[in-house]
C-alpha cells in the first residue's frame, strides 16, 4: 500500500495526474492486489514423512499342549464287592458290559483262576451259610464260571472232605513250548561213544547201491529224539486248609472232576490239638 502512494506521489509532483485521480488509482490499485492474493493458493505445510513400515512378523508357533493323561484301562474280570458286612456281589467286567451276581451271606476269601480247564477264569467265593443238610453257618466254597460274558454257578457245594477253614489257587506250572524229553541216561560202564559219521557218508561196510537217494544226515551220538509239542497248561488245584476229622488242621489240594471237587492229596499236617 505505501509502494501505490509513493507511485502516485511522483506522478503528481510531474503533473500528470491530479489528485482526485491519484486517489482513484491508489484505490483500484489496492483492490486488485488484495483480490491477487486472495486468489493465490496457501502455501502446503510438507507432508509428514510416513514412518517406515514395520516389517511383517512371522505367525506366532502355537504352543504345544500337553498330551492328555491317558484314562486308566477298565479293570477286566471277576471282582468281589462286599456291600456290607453280611453281604456283597461278585461283578464279571467283559467287552460287553458288567454282570452281576448277588451274594447275601458274609464273604471270608476269594480267588481267581481256571479250576475247569476251559481256557477262561473262574471265581472262587468262600460264604458263610447253612446248607439244607448242615443247619449251622459255616465256611462254605462257591465257584463261579463264565459263559458269554455272564456269570454261572459251577459248584455251590456244602462241604469237602474237611471242615473249610481257607482256600487258595494253585496255578498250573508253566509249560515250556517245544521242550523235548531228557535223553536215555549212560550206562554205567558202557564205552564213550565214538566219533560222529559225516554227514552224508555211507556207514562202514555197506557198499553204496547204483540209483539209491543218498542217505540223510548221520544222527548225532548222545542227542535225544524230538519231543511231541508241549501241551497247554491244566487246570488249576484248590489249596485248601480244613480240619480233619481227628482235629488235625491239613493242607489238602483239590482239583475239579467236572462234577465236583476232589481231594487229591494231603499236603501237609498244619497243626495238631492236644
Amino acid at each position: 500500500m505505501q509502494r501505490l502512494n509513493a507511485i502516485a506521489n511522483a506522478l503528481k509532483r510531474h503533473g500528470r495526474l491530479h489528485t482526485g485521480a491519484a486517489s482513484c488509482l491508489v484505490v483500484f490499485l489496492a483492490a486488485m492486489t488484495a483480490a491477487i492474493t486472495a486468489a493465490a493458493p496457501a502455501p502446503q505445510a510438507p507432508a509428514a514423512a510416513h514412518p517406515a513400515a514395520a516389517p511383517p512378523q512371522a505367525a506366532a508357533a502355537p504352543a504345544p499342549q500337553a498330551a492328555a493323561a491317558p484314562h486308566p484301562p477298565a479293570v477286566s474280570g471277576f471282582r468281589l464287592e462286599a456291600l456290607t458286612d453280611t453281604t456283597a456281589r461278585l461283578l464279571l467286567t467283559t467287552s460287553g458290559g458288567t454282570d452281576v451276581w448277588p451274594l447275601p451271606y458274609p464273604t471270608f476269601a476269594f480267588a481267581v483262576g481256571d479250576v475247569d480247564g476251559d481256557g477262561e477264569d473262574d471265581a472262587l467265593v468262600g460264604v458263610v451259610k447253612p446248607t439244607r443238610y448242615d443247619p449251622r453257618p459255616a465256611r462254605r466254597l462257591f465257584a463261579f464260571r463264565q459263559v458269554h460274558g455272564r456269570i454261572r454257578p459251577l459248584w455251590l457245594g456244602s462241604r469237602l472232605v474237611g471242615e473249610l477253614l481257607d482256600f487258595s489257587i494253585e496255578p498250573p506250572p508253566a509249560a515250556v513250548p517245544g521242550a523235548s524229553p531228557p535223553g536215555p541216561a549212560a550206562v554205567p560202564g558202557a564205552s564213550p561213544p565214538g566219533p560222529a559219521a559225516a554227514p552224508g557218508a555211507s556207514p562202514p561196510g555197506s557198499a553204496a547201491v547204483p540209483g539209491a537217494f543218498p542217505p540223510g544226515p548221520a544222527a548225532v551220538p548222545g542227542a535225544s529224539p524230538p519231543g511231541p509239542a508241549a501241551s497247554p497248561p491244566g487246570p488249576a488245584a484248590v489249596l485248601v486248609v480244613e480240619q480233619g476229622r481227628c482235629g488235625r488242621r491239613l493242607l489238602s489240594r483239590y482239583v475239579w472232576d467236572h462234577f465236583g471237587f476232589v481231594r487229591t492229596h494231603v499236603l501237609d499236617t498244619l497243626t495238631s490239638t492236644p
